[in-house]
C-alpha cells in the first residue's frame, strides 16, 4: 500500500517538474543595417565623446604606437605645471642645435646664443613642434632631458596611462618610446582641463620676444590651424571643421602622420586620435583624416535617449503564481549618440515564481547600426509570491494548452488511473 502511494505521489511531482521546468525566451528576430564609415588614410583611430566617455569610432586603439610628436602634449603639460613665471629667459645651447640638427629633428629656429622667454618657448615647443624648444624647457626644469622623461613618466602612471612609456621629451623614435591610442586620449583629455594648455595651442599665429637671430621676431605658426578653417590659406592645402578647438601633430617615419585633436560637433566635444595616416608627397594626411572624421560625425550622428526608465515591458505569464503579469522596468536610462539606433528585448514568454522585486527578469539590448553599444537589465516592478493555487492552475493551464505537456499529463494520468485501480483491487482482494 505504501509503495503505490509513494509511487502516485512521485507521478505527481514528475508532472509538476515537467510541466513547469521550462522558460521559453522571446527571440527577437531583426535585421540591422552594417555601419558604414568613410574611407581613411589612419591605421589607428579612438574617437570619444569627452563628456559621456562614449566611443565613436574605435581601430586597434588598445595596440602601441610610436606617438611622435604627440609626445610634447605630455612635456608640454610638465612645464606649464612645473613653471610659475613664463617670463625669465634662457640661452639656447649651440651644442644642443647641432644634435638636433644631425638627428633631423623639426625645430622652431633658435639658434646659439639666443635667449627667448620660457613663453616663447612653450609656443614653440606646441605650435611649432620645435624639439630646440623641448629640450631646453626640459633642461631648465630638470636640469636634463632624461630627468624631465622621469617626470613623464611619472606623469603617465598618475593619468592611468598603463600602456605607455617615454624616453624623451621631443618624440623622436626610440623603440622603447611608446603608447597607446586610448593612452593618448587620456592625455589630450587631461590637456584640455587646462586653460592656459587651451589658449596656448588655439592661437593660430604667435609673435616671439625678438632674440640675437629674429632681431624683429618670426611667425611662430600653428602648424595645425594654418591648415583649418582659413579663408585666405597661408599653405597649399586647406579644410573645413567647423567647431575645431585645437590638436597637436606629429610625424616619424616609424609611425607617419599622426594626430591628437578635439572639435565641438552637434553641441559634443569630441576628442580624437589617428596614428600612421600616409599619402605620398601630402604633409596634412592626418588632418585630412580628422576633417574627414568629424565632418562624418556631423552629418551622421544625433544625440538620443534610447531608454527611459519609464518605459514598461510585460510578461503575460508566470507559473506557480495567482498573479497573471509582470511588468519589467529598464534599470537605467541610456542616453547616446547615434546614426541608426535599435533597441532589442530580451525577456522570457513565462516566468516562474517566486520573483522579487527589483530583480532582473530580462535585458535590453542597444544598437547602433549593427553594433551592440549598450545592455540594461530589465527589472520587476514587484514582488510576486507563489501558492498552492498558483501550482495547480500552472498545472492544468499547461497541460491543457501545451502540446507536450500534455501528453505528458495524459500519460501520467493514465498511469495514476492504473495505480489507482490496482489500488482498489489489492483492498477488495483483502
Amino acid at each position: 500500500m505504501k509503495k503505490i502511494v509513494s509511487k502516485m505521489i512521485s507521478l505527481i511531482l514528475i508532472l509538476v517538474f515537467l510541466v513547469g521546468c521550462k522558460e521559453p525566451i522571446k527571440e527577437m528576430n531583426v535585421s540591422l543595417p552594417p555601419l558604414e564609415r568613410p574611407e581613411i588614410l589612419s591605421k589607428y583611430v579612438y574617437l570619444i565623446d569627452m563628456d559621456s566617455h562614449q566611443v565613436l569610432w574605435d581601430i586597434r586603439s588598445e595596440e602601441r604606437v610610436y606617438p611622435a610628436s604627440i609626445t610634447k602634449l605630455m612635456s608640454a603639460m610638465i612645464v606649464i605645471e612645473k613653471i610659475d613665471d613664463f617670463s625669465d629667459t634662457v640661452v639656447i645651447k649651440g651644442e644642443l642645435i647641432d644634435r638636433l640638427e644631425e638627428e633631423n629633428a623639426n625645430m622652431a629656429g633658435y639658434k646659439d646664443g639666443d635667449e627667448p622667454t620660457l613663453l616663447d618657448l612653450l609656443y614653440g615647443h606646441l605650435l611649432q613642434s620645435g624639439a630646440d624648444c623641448s629640450i631646453t624647457l626640459a633642461e631648465y626644469i630638470s636640469g636634463s632631458e632624461e630627468e624631465f622623461v622621469k617626470l613623464m613618466n611619472a606623469k603617465a602612471k598618475e593619468l592611468g596611462m598603463n600602456d605607455t612609456h617615454f624616453v624623451n621629451a621631443t618624440g623622436l623614435f626610440e623603440p622603447d618610446h611608446y603608447s597607446t591610442c586610448r593612452d593618448l586620449a587620456t592625455l589630450m583629455e587631461y590637456c584640455m582641463q587646462n586653460d592656459f594648455f587651451v589658449e596656448v595651442m588655439s592661437t593660430l599665429l604667435y609673435k616671439p620676444t625678438p632674440v640675437k637671430t629674429y632681431p624683429n621676431s618670426f611667425d611662430c605658426d600653428n602648424l595645425v590651424l594654418v591648415y583649418i578653417n582659413q579663408e585666405n590659406p597661408k599653405f597649399r592645402y586647406s579644410f573645413d571643421i567647423p567647431g575645431f578647438i585645437c590638436g597637436k601633430t606629429g610625424y616619424i617615419l616609424e609611425s607617419n602622420f599622426s594626430f591628437a585633436s578635439c572639435a565641438n560637433i552637434n553641441d559634443h566635444r569630441l576628442l580624437l586620435i589617428t596614428i600612421d595616416a600616409n599619402r605620398e608627397g601630402y604633409y596634412p594626411a592626418s588632418i585630412e583624416d580628422a576633417a574627414t572624421i568629424y565632418n562624418w560625425f556631423r552629418e551622421n550622428y544625433q544625440e538620443e535617449t534610447l531608454v527611459r526608465e519609464s518605459d514598461t515591458y510585460e510578461i503575460e505569464r508566470i507559473r506557480y503564481s495567482e498573479e497573471e503579469t509582470l511588468t519589467l522596468h529598464p534599470s537605467k536610462e541610456v542616453t547616446k549618440e547615434v546614426g541608426k539606433p535599435t533597441v532589442v528585448p530580451v525577456i522570457p514568454e513565462v516566468i516562474n515564481a517566486p520573483i522579487q522585486k527589483g530583480e532582473k527578469v530580462g535585458e535590453l539590448y542597444v544598437y547602433d547600426y549593427d553594433q551592440l553599444i549598450e545592455t540594461v537589465d530589465l527589472i520587476s516592478d514587484k514582488e510576486i509570491t507563489t501558492s498552492f493555487k498558483g501550482y495547480v492552475d500552472t498545472i492544468l493551464y499547461e497541460a491543457t494548452h501545451d502540446s507536450l505537456p500534455l501528453t505528458i499529463f495524459i500519460g501520467l494520468v493514465i498511469i495514476l488511473l492504473i495505480l489507482i485501480v490496482e489500488l482498489i483491487r489489492r483492498i477488495i482482494n483483502k
